[in-house]
């Protein structure tokens, strides 16, 4: 979703800090450590989120672009060969430039920067006429066919097409036109991406547009007009028009149905469109077989809708002020600053189907809410205070809540979790002298076993990276002593058997032996005074 309105957020890092334990042990090294860190959480702040297929994405208060989730199409920006990420990661922009708008597309991410040029990268759907590498790692930069200033972009959680909307109102469009998606007939069933970025024109498309919003494949703009245009793919009846089944290249506008005179606000999922009237009610058409146009009816899997109705019952309140359309649910955020939703993410477990609007309230729910955001199978709020909750399918990371990926779904609203910090190496004394540490999350913790170092104390430097970006290292001084002892006489208890503890016992024991043995050296040194005789 675009951000409409000024937000000036200040950025502030917790100073973090690491602690090793124990802080000492034997010089022939394989002691067991732990390393723990403070805080757990971050004080960053978001100010955006948009959801895609299995990826997220948050624009930051500290400039930066944060993501988590699926990225086998190294959609994530942050250079992560994993195949998905559960804790956010920092997005690699170029540099001296800030992202103001993030959309989250079906394996790729499109960005509007602070320069208002437009960034993408992941799976190369187009944009780039020479470049047909498969995948882009980070984001690059698109030129070519677009005016000299983009005022916004849009891409759907399962779109393979890009949109973005020019200082001169106009729209822009590349990727797959296999259902006329990007306003063309050109291309249209042939499974091969429009690589340059190209002007939609035609149709009854008014002079200016002032928002997009692009589904699987169809798209939607909002006209100066407050009117409502689609195009695309219309199977289920999405693009408002009653000749369902037959693609659309052409820009129509959508009439009928309940659709008031005036739309202040659309948003297309993948099947399903959902519009604001500036009544403050929302309206849908399209697919409905988790009841994500609000209503009980036509929820069949080949049913279709394609004339705009009224959201209403439920306890939704009378005035909604932002949409967003998901996979197959909707999410409207009220008047109130509460969160409601219809269709699959709506529901709870076993039966997530919920045709009625329902306020959004199991779990760790915040009290204000300023964006509501529907992915395609979990969804999202942002919290007054700038935090991220989430909730639904736990596949792929999705949650950002650092569990394991699992085929299973969280109805209760939890928060997205700190940044991912990983230990990369940790130094004792000098680089000769290392140990690797591995990650336990159920402690929050890293654990090792010291290197072999001569007698001595040594500073510990830990390596670090933070939501996948190098940090400075952070010294412990002082941060671990090494000591030895003579091997014992035959008959001992072998010295490699003796515990952590024991071996402190020994040492104290050791000192306070060698005290006594100089104490008594003083005392016999001390010279003998001879009583003298008197008469």
């Amino acid at each position: 979703m675009p951000v409409t309105t000024d937000q000036t957020l200040t950025a502030h890092w917790d100073e973090r800090t690491f602690q090793l334990t124990p802080d000492r042990g034997h010089a022939n090294g394989n002691t067991p450590a732990t390393i723990t860190t403070q805080p757990e959480t971050s004080s960053l702040r978001f100010t955006q989120i948009s959801a895609g297929a299995g990826t997220a994405y948050a624009i930051a208060s500290d400039g930066n672009t944060y993501a988590w989730g699926y990225n086998r199409y190294q959609q994530l920006g942050a250079g992560s060969t994993n195949e998905y990420e559960t804790m956010p990661v920092r997005v690699k922009m170029p540099a001296g430039v800030h992202f103001i708008q993030i959309a989250a597309g079906w394996q790729h991410a499109l960005a509007l920067g602070d320069d208002h040029h437009v960034y993408s990268w992941g799976a190369n759907i187009g944009g780039w006429p020479a470049d047909t590498s498969p995948n882009i790692p980070f984001p690059k930069r698109i030129d070519s066919g677009l005016p000299a200033e983009v005022l916004q972009v849009n891409s759907n959680d399962q779109s393979s097409s890009s949109f973005a909307l020019g200082s001169d109102n106009k729209i822009y469009a590349w990727g797959s036109n296999y259902f006329g998606q990007l306003g063309t007939n050109a291309g249209v069933g042939i499974n091969m991406p429009v690589r340059q970025p190209t002007r939609i024109t035609g149709g009854t498309l008014p002079t200016n547009i002032i928002q997009i919003s692009t589904g699987n494949s169809f798209t939607m703009a909002l006209g100066s007009d407050h009117q409502v245009y689609a195009w695309g793919n219309n199977d289920r009846g999405q693009v408002g028009s009653t000749e369902v089944g037959t693609a659309q290249p052409v820009p129509r506008r959508i009439t009928g149905g309940d659709l008031p005179a005036s739309i202040t606000q659309i948003d297309a999922g993948i099947s399903h469109a959902l519009a604001l009237g500036s009544d403050g009610k929302v309206y849908a058409w399209g697919r409905n077989t988790s009841g994500q146009l609000g209503k009980s009816t036509g929820m069949g899997m080949y049913d279709t809708n394609p004339l705009p109705t009224r959201v209403s019952g439920g306890n939704m309140p009378d005035t909604v002020t932002q949409i967003s359309a998901g996979g197959e649910s909707s999410l409207a955020l009220g008047s109130d600053h509460k969160a409601y939703g219809w269709g699959y993410i709506a529901g709870t477990e076993p039966d997530y189907k919920q045709p009625t609007p329902t306020r959004i309230s199991a779990g760790n729910t915040p009290d204000t809410i300023i964006q509501v955001d529907a992915g395609s199978s979990s969804g999202y709020v942002l919290s007054n205070d700038h935090r991220i909750f989430a909730w639904g399918s736990r596949q792929l990371g999705i949650l950002g809540d650092g569990t394991p990926s699992s085929n299973t779904f969280r109805p209760e609203l939890g928060p997205v979790k700190a940044f991912k910090i990983d230990i990369t190496n940790t130094l004792f004394g000098d680089p000769t002298h290392t140990a690797t540490s591995t990650y336990d999350p159920e402690h929050n913790q890293w654990k090792l076993n010291t290197p072999p170092h001569p007698v001595g104390t040594v500073p510990v430097t830990i390596k670090w990276s933070l939501a996948g970006c190098p940090e400075d290292d952070y010294t412990i001084n002082p941060g671990f002593t090494y000591y030895d002892f003579a091997l014992p006489q035959a008959g001992a208890i072998p010295l490699q058997r003796l515990g952590g503890g024991s071996l402190i016992g020994l040492s104290a024991l050791a000192s306070l032996t060698w005290t006594g043995y100089q104490l008594s050296r003083k005392r016999r040194a001390q010279p003998r005074h001879t009583p003298t005789a008197t008469n």
